[in-house]
């Protein structure tokens, strides 16, 4: 379990991402926590830097997909997510903010390989 996670950037205590001392990226999206690798994370924040983040139409909303957990945004929950993500890349460039290169995994065990989401 991450005990200490640095945030990266932060809108309210619900919209927030963050790294862990062993690397992982944290996506706290209101009720939806989700666990990435830092390579995926790193992959988002190129995206973000370009002002788009890889979305899929469904209806009148886009799905977000992070980790095999998707997440429906409408319009303006996309420009809010964005934003965020928009932030964090900003931090990516600050030699302190972000290691190098990604730590080296953990053995995967069932306390560091599990992804909450909350309903």
């Amino acid at each position: 379990m991450c005990n200490k996670i640095s945030k990266l950037a932060y809108q309210n205590k619900y919209q927030w991402i963050g790294i862990c001392s062993h690397g992982s990226a944290h996506v706290f999206w209101r009720t939806v926590h989700v666990c990435l690798p830092f390579d995926e994370l790193s992959k988002l924040l190129e995206l973000a830097s370009q002002i788009q983040l890889p979305v899929q139409p469904h209806g009148e909303f886009h799905l977000l997909w992070l980790n095999q957990v998707a997440i429906r945004l409408t319009n303006k929950e996309y420009q809010e997510i964005l934003a965020l993500f928009i932030e964090a890349s900003k931090q990516q460039s600050k030699p302190s903010t972000l290691p190098a290169k990604a730590p080296k995994a953990l053995p995967a065990t069932e306390s560091n390989n599990t992804q909450r989401v909350y309903h």
